[in-house]
């Protein structure tokens, strides 16, 4: 297939797609896909990650749906194993599809090294904890959702969103729950406001944790 399987973001490239597409339709066989290999210890990535949200608890049965799936189809699952040459090349495959998700993005913020900032999906997975103050740096559906989930246990949380609407990526149904959870936890809104340089991070000493979204 050459170069340019993949998209800088993980996802199938067009040309890839083209490629797959035709195999399915027959014009190149049937694909069998035979191995997985997956750094961490469990499967799912970020799909996973999203189900110990507030509301989202039934994802994590379309994960364990797809997993007895693949294993029922045969495929060879390795955890634990990072995608380096070596075990690429053992397994010899004809094709190698990169399905390698996303990371979070952190904003080169000044000072945000510094003051403890942990990130939506290390706080999700148990690896760190926020104090009893937090600030969450990102007002789309990840960050409104970390909010949500830091509230709901007794933390006192604000959210900065440098655009004029706070969970504008979220539908209107899903948005006027998650402002009614908002208002009873009192979680502090703040749109239209960049970090540094807002009300919200001049409070400084009050802040335990920020988190990066």
């Amino acid at each position: 297939m050459g170069n340019n399987l993949a998209n800088t973001d993980g996802s199938l490239s067009e040309r890839s797609l083209s490629y797959y597409q035709a195999r399915a339709k027959g014009g190149f066989g049937l694909i069998t896909i035979e191995s997985t290999v997956e750094k961490d210890s469990e499967l799912g990535g970020n799909f996973r990650i999203a189900s110990y949200l507030t509301g989202k608890g039934q994802i994590s049965e379309a994960i364990r749906s797809m997993i007895v799936r693949a294993k029922q189809a045969g495929v060879n699952i390795r955890l634990n194993t990072e995608a380096t040459e070596e075990p690429l090349r053992a397994l010899a495959p004809d094709a190698v599809i990169l399905a390698t998700g996303s990371v979070p993005l952190v904003l080169p913020i000044p000072g945000l090294a510094d003051c403890g900032y942990v990130t939506a999906q290390d706080l999700l997975l148990g690896k760190t904890a926020a104090g009893r103050h937090a600030l969450v740096v990102g007002g789309g559906m990840v960050g409104c959702e970390a909010a949500e989930y830091l509230a709901e246990r007794g933390h006192q949380v604000a959210i900065v969103e440098m655009k004029d609407v706070i969970a504008a990526d979220v539908t209107p149904e899903n948005r006027r729950y998650m402002f009614r959870n908002f208002e009873e936890n009192h979680v502090l809104l703040q749109p239209g406001a960049k970090a540094p340089g807002n009300a919200v991070l001049a409070t400084g000493d009050a802040l335990e944790a920020a988190l990066a979204i």
